[in-house]
């Protein structure tokens, strides 16, 4: 993928990826702090037929400089995903999300609706909508920062035991957690991540620097403090939400999947055997739901007289 670059209003560099040059531009939009690694193997997979764009989120990947709360907050990741676009020249794409990327590919629909052809929600639980941090997840992350906020003086200690924890391996857990209680969020938190998916530390190597778990932590806080008002009855792109069968970090509550129901055009798809972690397990599989809903998309977009306009101009911007 080639790296690009752009600077922010405050100054901030942001880093974002495009491979491939034909056909429909496909947007990947990662869970907070996440490593575009997750996605690798997918844009190979779809490279060669589509356009595909992914972005780091401010304060990535160098992690470098540690952001302050304001400039993490989520508006501020709305703001720069539509500079990245309009840079770009994008008018319209698919946006492909995971975990709790999906607030962002919901309410960057909500706020421009004629920029979305479509929504591809992976790995999405009811944080993801929601402004409470229920899930079991979500939870390990918040307590990871408040014992941060309040022993500041203990990050490096605790991005050590990340470096360390990354391998799964059930001894370097063991030893961690002799460290001492300072520890026990980070060790809670990463047992949770390996045990769900053995290759979930290639989504993880942003964290292994203070100022990088420092930044995680902020936008982590940041997502999950902001409700996404969806509309989902006013959703008249199609929306395919994918899971795996064997996630035990997300689940969508039958409240949260009758509220899904209700927009026009939405289809589930259930990956067998597969964790949280899916776009690293099955790439193909996820590369092949892709394929099916850009596809779905096109020709519900040919068939709606309301986006004709917007399929023109689509197609002029190649």
């Amino acid at each position: 993928m080639e790296t690009r670059t752009l600077k922010t209003a405050g100054d901030l560099t942001l880093t974002y990826y495009v491979s491939g040059s034909a056909g429909d531009r496909i947007v990947m939009v990662n869970a907070p702090g996440m490593s575009v690694e997750l996605w690798s193997w997918i844009v190979r997979a779809l490279r060669d037929h589509y356009t595909v764009l992914a972005f780091d989120y401010r304060g990535f990947p160098d992690a470098e400089k540690e952001l302050s709360d304001s400039e993490s907050s989520f508006e501020n990741v709305i703001a720069d995903l539509s500079a990245i676009l309009d840079h770009e020249g994008v008018p319209a794409a698919h946006f492909v999300s995971w975990g709790l990327g999906a607030k962002v590919a919901f309410d960057f629909h909500r706020r421009f609706p004629e920029k979305v052809l479509s929504l591809i929600p992976i790995s999405m639980d009811d944080d993801a909508l929601g402004s409470d941090a229920n899930s079991t997840f979500s939870q390990a992350v918040l307590a990871v920062k408040r014992q941060l906020d309040a022993v500041p003086e203990s990050i490096n200690v605790v991005t050590k035991a990340i470096r360390r924890i990354g391998a799964p391996s059930s001894i370097n857990l063991f030893l961690a957690a002799l460290q001492g209680d300072d520890l026990k969020p980070v060790v809670k938190l990463m047992d949770m991540l390996v045990l769900e998916c053995s290759m979930s530390n290639l989504a993880l190597d942003h964290l292994e620097r203070p100022a990088g778990l420092s930044n995680y932590l902020k936008l982590y806080a940041a997502f999950s403090g902001f409700e996404v008002n969806a509309d989902f009855e006013n959703i008249k792109v199609p929306v395919v939400i994918v899971q795996g069968d064997g996630d035990g970090l997300a689940a969508i509550s039958p409240y949260l999947r009758g509220d899904l129901g209700s927009i026009e055009d939405v289809e589930w798809k259930t990956l067998e055997k597969a964790s949280h972690f899916l776009p690293l397990e099955y790439p193909e599989k996820t590369a092949n739901i892709i394929r099916g809903a850009v596809s779905r998309a096109r020709s519900s977009l040919r068939s709606a007289p309301a986006f004709v306009g917007n399929l023109h101009s689509v197609e002029a911007s190649r």
